[in-house]
């Protein structure tokens, strides 16, 4: 902890990551991680910020501080993540039942514009992380259904429970995707 203002971006994020990963909930190495972070995140990639966000929510870390500063650099430099950030992006905050609907919105708008490059995993994720939160947004389930459709036979078992799941739990009904999904 005492070294943390030498870590570099990517250390910063890896470090929350990896003890995410292990489950280890280390509070004292968390806050000093979230504190160092807040102050350079400005300076992260868009893979380091989506990974702080994904760190702190796998462990239950409600951390305000730290997630509205994501929400804001985020916001700022959506135009730089790509499918994977904005799933991991949004799946951190549905998990911590944050509703920022000017982050999800922009988030969803990216995907939507990003929508061809979703592989199985991130559509599932992002599907799920919209549908805990309430969020209806039909053109981005209706891209959701088409690109999962194309990509069907490469989804797990969990990918298949996480879309199903977010489309019984969401008013959106696709009859394709589930009868694919059923067969």
């Amino acid at each position: 902890m005492p070294r943390l203002d030498e870590f570099g971006c990517q250390h910063l994020s890896g470090t929350a990551w990896a003890y995410s990963k292990l489950l280890l909930l280390d509070e004292p190495l968390l806050t000093s991680i979230s504190a160092a972070s807040r102050r350079r995140l400005a300076e992260f990639e868009p893979q380091n910020i989506s990974i702080t966000a994904w760190a702190f929510a796998t462990l239950d870390v409600e951390d305000g501080p730290l997630m509205h500063a994501i929400s804001a650099e985020s916001l700022r430099r959506l135009g730089e993540f790509g499918p994977q950030e904005c799933a991991n992006t949004s799946w951190a905050f549905a998990k911590m039942s944050m509703l920022h609907f000017p982050l999800l919105d922009a988030i969803s708008s990216a995907a939507l514009a990003r929508m061809s490059s979703f592989d199985h995993q991130g559509l599932a994720n992002i599907s799920w992380s919209f549908a805990p939160l309430g969020m209806q947004n039909d053109p981005l389930f209706e891209a959701i259904s088409e690109a999962s459709l194309t990509l069907l036979t490469s989804f797990l078992p969990c990918d298949l429970s996480r879309i199903s799941w977010a489309l019984a739990s969401m008013p959106y009904f696709d009859v394709p995707l589930l009868d694919a999904i059923s067969a």
